[in-house]
């Protein structure tokens, strides 16, 4: 089990436990921020393909995408340049989707295999110039009426009003 949690310093890092208070205790990586890993935003904790993932400051206090095994050699920052700030990570067909701001400032959909190779941005025509899609509540639905799966979200259109997105994984647009 991983958890936010202070230590005695008062700094908020990762945590793991087997429910055993012998064996709980903090993950700390040499690449994360000295005062935490954490700050006072949500971690975000997904698990995808057997690891967890989660956004958490690297040791210049951005936050950036980490993904942990469970202990302190395999917790590392995967280093997707350009990318800032993931957030709203949830595991869908086979990939990890997150909202994060890219290199130009704009919040925009990521997907991610996990590796930084893997990890880019899905561009979505009818979204926001302005600010990016800003992707909110990824939901993950199975329509059994439809039988498709897809992964909705509330985004900015290129009017910048706020409407409901689907993906498939391939491209965003309107539900």
């Amino acid at each position: 089990m991983y958890f936010e949690g202070f230590d005695t310093a008062g700094h908020v890092g990762l945590w793991v436990s087997d429910g055993i208070a012998a064996d709980t205790h903090e993950i700390v990586p040499a690449n994360a921020f000295s005062g935490g890993i954490f700050s006072n935003a949500f971690p975000y904790f997904t698990v995808y393909n057997g690891s967890l993932y989660f956004a958490g400051r690297d040791a210049s206090n951005h936050t950036v995408l980490w993904t942990s095994g469970g202990t302190a050699a395999t917790t590392n920052v995967v280093p997707v340049p350009g990318l800032e700030q993931p957030f709203g990570l949830v595991s869908f067909n086979r990939s990890l989707y997150f909202d994060g701001i890219d290199p130009s400032g704009h919040f925009n959909l990521w997907q991610s295999d996990g590796t930084a190779a893997g990890t880019h941005e899905l561009i979505v025509a009818d979204a926001s110039s302005s600010f990016g899609l800003v992707p909110r509540d990824l939901t993950p639905y199975a329509s059994p009426t439809l039988g498709t799966t897809r992964l909705y979200f509330n985004g900015l259109n290129a009017d910048v009003r706020q409407v409901l997105f689907a993906t498939d994984g391939d491209r965003g647009r309107h539900a």
